[in-house]
């Protein structure tokens, strides 16, 4: 991807809302992941959509023969999801269930709004997106700097391919405009290796955050409670 493919945006909420808004119209169904993240289900509920849960796995993600059932059985017009670390659970998609899933959204002619604001936490190594395996202009990328630097740094991004023109259009008349200086301090932040030190430090805390929490459950809860034992993000189920 290069810099003219990217709409930057007031974080990753402000990307979704705008995905969302520029490929449906009230009364479309939109499939999500169950759990799924309460921010979507708010901006939904906002633009008079109906919403279809789809099943997921605590440790693999959505459904894929869940997810093709209900498209056998409605016209769904586009399907959210986190491929990696998805919020509540932090369950990461397989990568054969991610290729089955732009399968289907080919076959059934629906849009893939990816949100990938966990992508950078992975523990072991970098992540690429759902957008990477792409090759028919299905899926708009939606991502932010939110979790892995600062919720007050308001800086996200969407990659809307075929739809760009008109999401930058509704980017315009939803917030004008994006702040330049805060755009060149991260950029130069980056530029000179101080975000990869930080996601390095802050991968580190997370790690031992979540082997707390594994201690925890296993010696002050019941023993027949079941956990998950997520590889990135900030999420256990």
């Amino acid at each position: 991807l290069n810099e003219e493919q990217f709409c930057i945006t007031s974080g990753c909420q402000h990307a979704l809302f705008l995905a969302i808004l520029c490929i449906t119209k009230p009364g479309d169904n939109v499939a999500v992941e169950s759990p799924a993240f309460y921010g979507v289900l708010q901006s939904l509920e906002q633009l008079s959509l109906n919403i279809i849960e789809i099943p997921s796995c605590a440790e693999t993600g959505m459904d894929i023969n869940a997810l093709e059932q209900a498209l056998n059985k409605w016209p769904i017009k586009a399907c959210i999801v986190t491929p990696s670390f998805a919020t509540p659970t932090g369950a990461r998609m397989p990568l054969n269930k991610q290729k089955m899933l732009l399968n289907l959204a080919i076959k059934f002619d629906f849009t893939i709004i990816e949100d990938d604001i966990y992508g950078d936490m992975s523990f072991n190594g970098t992540l690429s997106p759902l957008k990477a395996l792409d090759e028919t202009g299905n899926v708009i990328l939606c991502g932010s700097m939110s979790k892995a630097l600062s919720k007050d740094l308001r800086i996200g991004w969407i990659v809307g391919g075929k739809y760009q023109d008109r999401l930058i259009r509704l980017k315009l008349a939803t917030s004008l405009a994006s702040s330049k200086a805060h755009q060149q301090g991260l950029a130069m932040f980056m530029a000179e290796g101080g975000y990869r030190r930080h996601l390095q430090q802050l991968v580190s805390a997370l790690v031992r955050h979540k082997q707390q929490l594994i201690q925890a459950i296993t010696s002050y809860l019941p023993e027949y409670i079941a956990y998950t034992n997520p590889e990135g993000g900030n999420s256990l189920w």
